[in-house]
């Protein structure tokens, strides 16, 4: 018997899935640059807020504005989300970089300013505070911590999200560079996540085409096909005539 499924927001790979995917689960999606896993993540947001959850936003390589920029592309009145509280964002990109930002310094506390600001912690403190318990935490990008940060450190904390989504049922997603990182540190990322999907593209004489496959989903045997799917104004469809579990 199948538990209960959440929506992703694409209906195409909402159909694909059988209705959504485990609540409960960590998602780890890793991505070849040209995939369009910024639109991915935008209908992971929407289809969350639009189903009266929650989200909060971990942007670490892209500033709030581009952000929102590509969210109102497919939902023109997100400030209702925004100003409610069921859209946060937690903005590590501007953090790291407020000595180029001064308007962002002014807010900035001295310390955070001077390079006390600690990213992981922050993320570590968000699963653990309870006035955030529900929420689908979305990390944009994992390759971030990484790249910055010890990878047993960073390994804690996807353990933790782990922790956090199953007790709140919830699900969380992260977001991870395909190729980017050893193949020790990926197959040690897709190890602690419950979901691991792949967004590919390819060279097929003059056009490149975009591929979906899932590698593991907890309770199922995915069939790892690799599903074309296509970046239109409606968002990302999902060819739905060969299955993807």
């Amino acid at each position: 018997m199948r538990g209960e499924l959440l929506t992703t927001g694409i209906e195409t790979l909402d159909a694909q899935l059988g209705g959504g995917l485990p609540a409960g689960s960590t998602v780890l999606i890793l991505f070849d640059p040209g995939a369009g896993y910024e639109i991915f993540s935008a209908h992971f947001t929407l289809g969350t807020l639009r189903s009266n959850g929650s989200v909060c936003y971990v942007n670490t390589d892209s500033p709030v504005e581009e952000i929102v920029e590509i969210l109102r592309e497919f939902e023109g009145n997100l400030e209702k989300y925004i100003e409610s509280g069921a859209l946060e964002f937690i903005d590590i990109y501007s953090e790291r970089y407020a000595s180029i930002f001064p308007e962002y310094a002014l807010r900035t506390s001295r310390d955070d300013f001077f390079g006390g600001f600690d990213a992981l912690t922050s993320l570590r403190e968000i699963l653990l505070d309870e006035r955030r318990k529900g929420k689908r935490i979305i990390v944009d990008t994992l390759s971030y911590f990484l790249r910055s940060y010890d990878e047993k450190d960073v390994a804690d904390v996807v353990e933790l999200m782990g922790v956090s989504a199953r007790a709140s049922r919830s699900i969380h997603f992260l977001f991870m560079s395909r190729g980017m990182h050893s193949e020790a540190q990926e197959n040690m990322m897709k190890h602690l996540c419950d979901v691991v999907i792949e967004l590919i593209t390819r060279e097929d004489g003059t056009q490149i085409r975009n591929y979906l496959k899932i590698l593991k989903m907890k309770g199922h045997f995915p069939s790892r096909t690799m599903i074309p799917y296509e970046l239109t104004e409606r968002g990302v469809e999902v060819e739905t005539t060969r299955r993807l579990l």
